[in-house]
């Protein structure tokens, strides 16, 4: 079992290990379609499909606008599956290519994004509580990014990453065909309700059949991605190896982001709290390697949460620190009083031993916050 403690005093080297590179569905070596001819349009496809596609293909990589485009298409999604339609799979595949690329842009692409905020800006909309009103949209773009964080912390290939991003983009598909007052209810599920919400991995699988042997690995996913360590997921029951890799990273991904989010039946809870539940209840769960990649790229205090230091001013992590955890740089942003500061102030806290973290704090508690960080 990962305790909390362990990950805390555990320096993670991920990136100096000698591992094995992984391949996505290792009993399957099934190649990914050529990227580029997912671009090309298609006289078939409708137009919206079309801009879906293009909006990428500009000279400027704006993670704001990559974000919007996704909720969009996503929402397309859904009216095409309620619908009836199957949808088309090239623009998922172009957005979680560009997803990938604004969170780890390549060498070549740096120059087409801003600055470094820009790299960190889509962490920021998936981490944000303030979230759309259509939660299923929503969280199903958020796991694909923290889906796509959790396998660069298990130094998965770009062309792995986009498979996973698309994996994210696509998890819950099959929720499409719950009756709407199942996923909106503000109460706990009774049985029945919770039996029918059971079944939308193989809702998703059945939607997702249409894409046929070459997405094999994609239908897999979304069919395990309830599926735990200890055999007690669900539809089958799998347990272990059993379970491929990649379903339970989107697992992991799906639970934290639930965690960390608002919705109708529960208040979220801060990333920080986010993070420890799942080591709190991780048990057998969790893959404890999964779980240190997540902890790894999101840090026990993530980037842009809000922290309370012993001296009492609040602040936002801008900076995480890989090595040590607990030590991130922060912008002092509220003085002891929750007072705005006139002058923001960014401490090193790797560099100021006299300081630390003494708790998270929920970004809904501070004043005029929308004021101080635009």
């Amino acid at each position: 079992m990962v305790e909390f403690k362990d990950i805390i005093k555990e320096k993670i080297e991920t990136k100096n290990k000698k591992t094995k590179k992984r391949e996505i569905v290792p009993k399957d070596d099934i190649k990914f379609r050529d990227l580029d001819l997912l671009k090309e349009s298609h006289p078939s496809q409708p137009e919206s499909d079309q801009d879906s596609i293009a909006i990428f293909a500009t000279d400027k990589l704006d993670p704001d606008k990559v974000f919007k485009e996704a909720l969009q298409y996503e929402e397309e999604i859904g009216f095409k599956i309620k619908g009836g339609i199957n949808f088309e799979i090239g623009p998922v595949v172009n957005i979680s290519e560009a997803i990938v690329d604004c969170l780890h842009p390549q060498e070549m692409l740096k120059p087409m994004l801003q600055n470094n905020h820009d790299t960190c800006s889509l962490l920021l909309n998936a981490s944000s509580v303030r979230q759309p009103s259509d939660y299923l949209v929503a969280h199903m773009v958020n796991v694909a990014i923290f889906a796509i964080e959790i396998g660069a912390g298990l130094l998965y290939s770009r062309e792995q990453l986009i498979k996973l991003g698309v994996a994210g983009l696509l998890h819950d598909v099959g929720m499409w065909k719950i009756p709407r007052e199942i996923i909106e209810k503000n109460v706990p599920l009774d049985d029945k309700e919770f039996d029918m919400l059971k079944r939308h991995p193989e809702y998703g699988f059945e939607i997702l059949s249409f894409l046929g042997e070459e997405y094999a690995w994609l239908t897999e996913i979304v069919l395990q991605e309830h599926e735990r360590e200890n055999g007690q997921g669900y539809p089958r029951g799998l347990k272990g190896e059993e379970i491929n890799e990649n379903a339970k990273i989107i697992g992991m991904a799906d639970v934290y982001e639930a965690s960390s989010h608002f919705r109708s039946y529960k208040k979220h809870l801060i990333p920080h709290y986010a993070i420890k539940e799942l080591l709190n209840i991780q048990r057998g769960t969790f893959s404890p390697h999964i779980i240190k990649a997540l902890i790894g790229r999101l840090s026990i205090f993530p980037l842009y949460s809000y922290v309370r230091l012993n001296s009492g001013y609040v602040g936002r992590v801008i900076e995480v620190n890989k090595d040590y955890p607990l030590r991130p740089t922060v912008e002092i942003l509220f003085d002891t009083q929750k007072k705005k500061m006139h002058k923001t102030q960014t401490i090193k806290l790797a560099d100021t031993p006299i300081l630390y973290i003494t708790g998270a704090v929920d970004e809904e508690d501070l004043p005029d916050l929308d004021a101080i960080v635009g």
